[in-house]
């Protein structure tokens, strides 16, 4: 029997193995969007487009198998209990943004806005995520729970179509709460959550590297996630930008407020980094009297609208500098 070692054979073994059936990834469409308030500090990290946005739905992309393995995150008080299923309340759509009109060309500006973070499963039992989504600057977290555990819930497959239904509702099945924080941390030097679900999924958990190689400048990556807490998208066509000392590394991915805690997929399309933080995505365009999209270029140096006057990129943190994932 031979042995798979190459790139090519890697990278079908990674593909087959979660069903994909897509040849390719659909034609990137150059669009804006705005974010939406969120509950927890997930919602204060900022975000932003480089160059095209190239978010499309998780169905149109090689990684739609993904979906089922890829959590929006939730206060419980949204979800109503129906048995078989939940109903999702108090869902907002972009058309408009704290008060203000959202502006007309806004893609995706009649979908709901409903989650606060995303994560992914690593494990039968075992999603991660931003420790903002979960923690206070400065805190460090083992095998405790906190009032945030207590009241979120990981809702998985959340698409577009499940979200265009008239009333949201999503299957018991999709629906978990947090038993405990297994391990999270919260700093100016590093950002991550490992928490363990209060059940085992039946869905696949996501292939994951833990392996500094790698991280490296021009590396090519991608995310999948909830941007300003819509439904799943992926965002393709990015590369690491810097690779930073410690738990973090740079990259013009085009991610939002709701984006924290996504993963982000190399080549290969396993899980390196956990989406965390960027520069300043969405302003009012006094001009058009409507909120708009800051967006800057592929190279960071030049942003319709910065304060700072050029962007700092996003910042991912490292897979390999979470401890070792495992079930719990």
């Amino acid at each position: 029997m031979s042995v798979c070692v190459s790139y090519i054979c890697k990278r079908k073994l990674l593909l087959s193995s979660h069903q994909f059936t897509k040849e390719d990834e659909v034609k990137k469409v150059i669009s804006v969007v705005v974010v939406t308030s969120s509950v927890y500090a997930g919602g204060i990290h900022n975000k932003i487009i480089y160059g095209e946005d190239n978010r499309i739905e998780i169905s149109e992309s090689i990684y739609d198998s993904y979906a089922n393995s890829i959590a929006g995150q939730i206060d419980k008080s949204f979800l109503v209990d129906k048995g078989s299923y939940y109903e999702i309340r108090g869902n907002r759509r972009l058309t408009s943004y704290q008060g203000r009109r959202t502006c007309e060309d806004v893609p995706f500006r009649e979908q709901r806005t409903t989650m606060n973070c995303t994560s992914a499963l690593v494990a039968e039992n075992v999603v991660i995520t931003a420790g903002h989504c979960f923690l206070s600057k400065g805190q460090v977290i083992k095998n405790k729970t906190n009032d945030v555990c207590k009241n979120t819930s990981f809702v998985f497959n959340f698409n577009h179509k499940v979200a265009n239904q008239k009333v949201v509702r999503v299957e018991s099945r999709d629906v978990f709460s947090c038993k405990s924080i297994v391990n999270a941390k919260y700093d100016e030097y590093a950002d991550y959550a490992i928490i363990k679900l209060d059940r085992k999924s039946s869905y696949s958990p996501l292939p994951f590297s833990q392996d500094d190689l790698n991280y490296y400048d021009g590396a090519d990556i991608s995310v999948i996630g909830h941007p300003t807490g819509l439904p799943l998208k992926y965002a393709g066509g990015a590369k690491i930008k810097a690779v930073l000392n410690g738990s973090q590394f740079k990259a013009n991915l085009d991610t939002f407020r709701g984006n924290s805690g996504s993963p982000v997929f190399n080549d290969l399309g396993e899980i390196i980094g956990i989406l965390v933080n960027g520069a300043p995505d969405y302003y009012y365009n006094r001009e058009r009297g409507c909120v708009d999209l800051n967006v800057c270029s592929d190279d960071g140096e030049s942003c319709l609208h910065n304060n700072l006057g050029t962007s700092s990129f996003e910042g991912v943190t490292k897979l390999s500098y979470l401890p070792k994932l495992k079930n719990w």
